[in-house]
């Protein structure tokens, strides 16, 4: 139960407002759905065929070990076809379920989970954007940056910098607010 009520407080989060959320959050929203009803069924609160007919559970099951494929490999080249074939999909057929199922392209999801793996080490460390981009699965810095800048509006370069003085701003606020405006002095 205290898994439900967890469950629950997350969903809270999302309600009563409108929001525009990324992509990936559709997906969380999913996945804890999913969850949510699995907890559900699992301790008997509601009868399991009424909340997810047969060929959705397989469907759910297919999708969470595509995600976790992804979640293993996202550093390595991951093409289409080698998911669909390693999950018994036409490569047509994947590009519909995957798309009919989170909202995005398989394509897209990957440059998503990839840049979600590369967003802290390029806001809170120093490290090139070439090594973060290779460490992610990218192929090259410009693949990092490109996709970065579609999804946050600015380079990584940028973004970091921004961050960093945003992080410098509210340190020296910090201090004046303990009493400490004496080292800010010429």
């Amino acid at each position: 139960m205290e898994k439900i009520e967890q469950l629950m407080k997350e969903f809270s989060y999302y309600a009563g407002e409108e929001k525009e959320h990324e992509l990936y959050e559709n997906l969380r929203l999913m996945s804890m759905l999913y969850e949510l009803m699995y907890l559900l069924c699992r301790d008997d609160l509601v009868v399991r065929e009424t909340v997810f007919p047969i060929n959705n559970q397989k469907n759910l099951e297919r999708l969470r070990g595509i995600m976790q494929y992804v979640e293993v490999h996202y550093t390595e080249e991951i093409t289409q076809y080698e998911v669909a074939e390693r999950f018994y999909f036409t490569k047509e057929y994947f590009s519909r379920f995957f798309k009919k199922n989170t909202g995005m392209t398989f394509k897209e999801y990957v440059m998503h989970y990839r840049l979600k793996q590369a967003y802290d080490p390029i806001v809170y460390t120093e490290r090139s954007i070439l090594d973060i981009a290779l460490d992610c699965g990218f192929a090259d810095a410009r693949g990092l940056i490109n996709a970065f800048k579609r999804v946050y509006g600015d380079t990584p370069y940028q973004y970091r910098k921004m961050h960093m003085q945003k992080k410098e701003h509210e340190k020296i606020i910090r201090d004046f607010e303990k009493g400490n405006f004496y080292e800010y002095e010429s």
